[in-house]
């Protein structure tokens, strides 16, 4: 199950009409980078995560690997209930969605039209259950939604319902606050199983967050600035327990003395009821909480931001995380093949050279590459060079291999830019006009300055003679035809912060202000080509004539006309910061929080770590059915699953004792491209189909 679970990061991509459409897909951290809001577990292997970009995740085996149920770029979840361990339900921007098979399937139930986020779901059993979201949206179910009714009630239209918590069908709690004012918080009990609510003045009326009841009577609320609050009659009158914190997240109590209140980063612990909370350490590597989960009488897991999940077995005393990766911002990256790379993580200033080898999905740091820290990196083929702040280049030509150290000008402590076009020839450049030419692959370099009134902040060269550099003082081109010696000037106009040529002739230049200018005279003149809402940290990329990338911030731009028309293809939570080509077909971006992704319009990592199995896939693209084959007669076929492009499971043919030829029948699929997961005793293979 856990390949299962990386296959379906991977990007799937194959020729439409005309042309290839390719889809980046984010294959770190793992198990995603999302930001998690919410958790749900019905035993210790079995629990649900939601978050934004309508995520829903599943495990089976306590976090080992997880299963995308569900995903759209249009949603976002922000809670999760299961009622038992295949009845369960989801609720995020103003949708609630159902499943009675675990997860396997996810059904949108209708409800009343309502204006806003659902922000939380709760279940007594399979039929009684509540919704509560913003703008006092409240919901209720008798029938395991399949209608719901819409609570009305009685306070401010702006009042935000964060959390619910019923202790059986008459007695419940509800708390939130005003959406413009954190520090108007809010809390509500019913008697009558939400049909009335009555408002309750707490101490300090902060915006809560997270409720619970441990018995009808007794109860806990959590909020801002460290508020919590305890109930000894149901929800009547409430005492002030808070501690200081800026704001609390969520509350749990495993009896009446022992509890668990979160807050961005720390677990607060009490063993008296909550007379005295103890902070106990961080939970996680990197991220804001959001929720807790018990598990048990002393697990728990709590989710996060940045695709977060930390586990506790002893009640928040210690946590393991059951997420995995490099957290840190990627700024840079390069690929010497498909599986092996080298990246540049953390700050600008306090930087480390991380390394993978399965083309992405894993990155780890790289000790052996001496007189780092470096902060700046240039992948070519077999070469890779490294600048450090000592005025030093470390340089491999055997795919890092074999290192040597070689000087560069002490100038600069920092280089704007670097770059070979080939593996003797090389360019730098920097503030104050500098650039130097170096013909021996970094041996000795030449002084071809220009002077102070000049800023570089990019470089681009097609060979020895023909290159662009960047001027951001004077916001101009410039270009020359002999390797540095003699320069043109031109200005396209807006502030250019990224370059890239195709040949002699046609280039693109992209602006802070989002605009693209093309030449195709090889820069003499410039023409403003396109413009994108924005532009900070843009870059431009074109594999040929026609197919090309924009990128700026969050979003990733495609074009298949040369740039006539773009596609708005993505949008990444995290600041996307690097972009490399291995060639036509490889490709990968990196950003904030360790976020990688890719696309691969060939193969799949697995199918490479694949690629001798004797498990053979026909026909290969499809009309209505497809044949698995299996070369040795003592093994059988135990398992077959069938993704589509957005990562959902549409066919699952567990418990098979199959010798082969086995054959799958695919009448009713849509034409296009699907992964197909085959187990057998002995091995698994995954492969890319495409039907016709």
């Amino acid at each position: 199950m856990k390949n299962i679970t990386i296959l379906i990061l991977f990007v799937f991509s194959f020729h439409f009409s005309s042309y290839s459409q390719y889809e980046w897909t984010v294959i770190h951290p793992n198990p995603t980078p999302k930001d998690l809001i919410d958790a749900f577990f019905v035993s210790d292997k079995k629990g649900w995560v939601v978050g934004t970009d309508g995520l829903i995740m599943f495990t089976g085996d306590s976090g080992e690997s997880w299963e995308i149920q569900h995903s759209n770029a249009n949603e976002a979840m922000w809670g999760v209930f299961f009622a038992d361990d295949m009845e369960g339900w989801t609720v995020g921007w103003s949708k609630i969605y159902h499943t009675s098979d675990a997860g396997n399937t996810w059904e949108y139930q209708s409800h009343p039209a309502l204006m806003g986020d659902l922000m939380d779901v709760f279940f007594l059993n399979q039929d009684t259950g509540w919704v509560v979201g913003t703008y006092k949206n409240m919901l209720k179910t008798t029938d395991g939604g399949e209608s719901w009714t819409r609570i009305t009630i009685q306070s401010d239209d702006w009042i935000s319902f964060n959390k619910i918590f019923f202790t059986d069908e008459l007695h419940g709690c509800v708390v939130g606050g005003d959406l413009m004012y954190p520090n108007d918080g809010l809390v509500m009990i019913s008697e009558d199983g939400g049909e009335s609510w009555i408002e309750i003045p707490t101490p300090g009326q902060k915006c809560f967050n997270g409720v619970y009841f441990i018995s009808q009577d007794i109860g806990w609320i959590c909020g801002y600035e460290g508020g919590i609050m305890k109930t000894s009659d149901g929800g009547a009158t409430w005492d002030d327990y808070g501690i200081s914190v800026n704001k609390l997240v969520d509350i749990y109590f495993y009896d009446e003395m022992f509890g668990i209140a979160l807050d961005n980063n720390e677990a607060f612990l009490t063993q008296n009821g909550g007379e005295t909370w103890k902070a106990d350490g961080l939970i996680g590597a990197t991220s804001s909480q959001r929720a807790f989960c018990p598990i048990g009488d002393s697990s728990g897991v709590s989710v996060g931001f940045y695709g977060s999940i930390c586990k506790t077995r002893d009640r928040g005393h210690t946590w393991e995380n059951l997420n995995s990766g490099y957290f840190n911002t990627i700024n840079q990256l390069g690929f010497f093949t498909a599986l092996d790379g080298l990246a540049i993580g953390g700050d600008y200033y306090n930087s480390e050279l991380i390394r993978t080898d399965d083309g992405g999905y894993n990155w780890y740091e790289d000790t052996l590459v001496e007189n780092g820290p470096f902060y700046l990196l240039r992948i070519l083929d077999q070469n890779c060079y490294l600048l450090n702040i000592s005025s030093q280049m470390m340089k491999t030509n055997n795919c890092g291999a074999s290192w040597e150290l070689l000087d560069v000008p002490d100038t600069l402590s920092y280089y704007s830019d670097l770059q070979f076009p080939n593996e003797n020839i090389g360019f730098l450049c920097g503030p104050d006009g500098i650039f130097f030419k170096t013909i021996d692959g970094g041996a000795t370099w030449s002084d071809k300055s220009l002077d102070d009134s000049f800023d570089f902040c990019a470089v681009y060269f097609l060979n020895e003679n023909i290159g662009w550099l960047i001027d951001i003082l004077g916001n101009r081109i410039c270009r020359t035809l002999n390797g540095g010696d003699a320069w043109t000037f031109i200005a396209p106009g807006g502030n250019p912060n990224s370059i890239f040529f195709l040949n002699d002739d046609i280039g693109y230049v992209s602006t802070w202000g989002g605009y693209l200018f093309r030449t195709v005279d090889g820069g003499d003149t410039w023409d403003e080509f396109y413009s994108f809402p924005q532009g900070v940290f843009s870059k431009v990329f074109f594999i040929d004539q026609l197919e090309g990338w924009f990128m700026a911030s969050h979003s990733l731009y495609h074009t298949v006309d040369g740039g006539l028309s773009w596609v708005y293809e993505q949008y990444f939570e995290k600041n996307l910061l690097s972009v490399f080509f291995l060639d036509d077909h490889y490709a990968w971006l990196s950003g904030m929080s360790g976020l990688v992704a890719t696309y691969n319009p060939i193969v799949t990592i697995d199918e490479h770590k694949t690629k001798y199995s004797s498990i053979q896939i026909s026909p290969n693209p499809a009309i209505d059915n497809i044949t698995i084959e299996i070369d040795n007669e003592t093994d059988h076929i135990k398992e077959v699953m069938i993704y589509n492009i957005h990562g959902q499971r549409i066919r699952h043919l567990p418990g098979l004792h199959e010798t082969g030829p086995f054959t799958l029948n695919l009448k009713g699929f849509v034409a296009g491209l699907y992964l197909l997961y085959v187990k057998t005793e002995k091995m698994e293979k995954t492969s890319r189909i495409v039907l016709r």
